[in-house]
């Protein structure tokens, strides 16, 4: 069945509310209320002043509606009991979030999630400099501006208009990595090879500037981390206070599941947070089994516990420097694969998961750090 233009509007619609990120109650942390609540304001200042509350008001409605059918899916996929299911619903109608990262922050963290996707998105990126989101954002240009410093990022081998096609002659042999030019984490990537690539590059070139480029081999230390060929993402967050140096906020290993999707943040990628000062790996969560602590991946027994990461100072070092390149960003969550030649920055994201983002290190410094410069000219804002 072919949908029309207008069906995929309507879903990408809906896959959006709550459009202002927020719930029916306000977090319990009056500063993350605080942080929520500018950002719903900045997303509100788009509509005409005399639409807003009517706005507000029928967005509340369809994001009850919307909850209510997520969640049902949710935990029918999931196999939830009755009970677990109305908490989830709870916390969902409460937040503003997704039924995933609902559940995922109870189970891991505890308590209902203080900032959703969606409202950390409108959060982060009303602190700091606008061009500087956005640079980040194109990852060619991005690219370009690490490069120019001195920092390994993957090779481009083209860069394919919207719409167009690749000189597949021009295109080294083995696997390649595709994705989008404009984005953030692996939305839309996809590793191709062999008769696969002229279709692939054709069906994601259709909507997007795509970018054609090697993947990344994991160093030997980390090949038994390495799933069907994709190498382990090291994910370092750094931050910084307004006008101050870079630092490392948080770190950890991300290990793609076999057959699991890598977008679902359940069950996609077994994570083991590293200790910043060794640059030792700590037991992997897996947050599909939100309680277990996994010491060995399950599927080929390859340590992850105590497994010190090579080359893992050097990594904090190029974000670090990658950091001091945007020093009018409060926070970039890198993603870097470590290979044979050496730490390879994939990506920057400055709207990342929050549940990732606090992941292995506590959250508290870092909403001080936000709310600072949410109004960097009052610290006791």
């Amino acid at each position: 069945m072919v949908r029309s233009d207008r069906g995929i509007g309507a879903e990408k619609l809906r896959a959006r509310l709550p459009y202002d990120g927020q719930g029916l109650i306000a977090p319990d942390d009056a500063r993350i209320g605080r942080l929520r609540e500018r950002g719903a304001a900045r997303f509100w200042r788009q509509v005409p002043r005399g639409l807003r509350w009517p706005a507000i008001a029928a967005t509340r409605l369809a994001s009850i509606v919307a909850a209510y059918w997520r969640v049902r899916a949710f935990a029918l996929a999931a196999e939830l009991d009755w009970r677990a299911t109305q908490r989830l619903l709870g916390d969902c109608l409460a937040t503003g979030a997704l039924p995933g990262e609902a559940f995922v922050w109870r189970e891991v963290f505890g308590g209902r999630h203080p900032l959703p996707a969606r409202s950390a998105g409108l959060v982060l990126a009303s602190l700091g400099d606008p061009a500087a989101h956005r640079l980040l954002a194109d990852r060619q240009a991005a690219a370009e501006l690490l490069r120019g410093a001195g920092l390994a990022t993957p090779v481009t081998y083209a860069l394919v208009a919207r719409g167009g096609t690749a000189d597949l002659s021009r295109l080294p042999s083995g696997r390649l990595f595709l994705r989008p030019r404009r984005g953030s984490g692996d939305r839309g990537g996809v590793a191709v090879d062999g008769a696969d690539v002229s279709r692939r590059i054709a069906i994601l070139a259709r909507d997007n500037d795509l970018l054609v480029q090697e993947l990344p081999i994991a160093a030997a230390e980390l090949s038994t981390l390495a799933t069907n060929g994709i190498a382990p993402v090291l994910r370092l967050s750094t931050a910084r206070e307004p006008g101050g140096a870079p630092f490392l906020h948080a770190a950890f290993l991300a290990v793609a599941v076999p057959g699991e999707p890598s977008r679902d943040i359940r069950r996609g990628h077994l994570r083991a947070p590293i200790d910043s000062v060794s640059g030792a790996a700590k037991e992997g969560q897996w947050f599909a089994q939100p309680t277990r602590r996994f010491a060995r991946t399950w599927w080929n027994q390859a340590p992850l516990a105590g497994r010190r990461i090579p080359a893992f100072a050097d990594a904090v070092a190029s974000v670090l420097s990658a950091m001091k390149l945007l020093p009018d960003l409060a926070l970039v969550d890198w993603d870097v694969i470590v290979t044979s030649r050496g730490p390879v920055i994939l990506e920057g994201n400055t709207g990342g998961d929050w549940i990732l983002t606090c992941l292995g290190a506590d959250p508290g410094p870092l909403i001080d750090l936000l709310v600072r410069w949410s109004d960097p000219k009052n610290p006791d804002t």
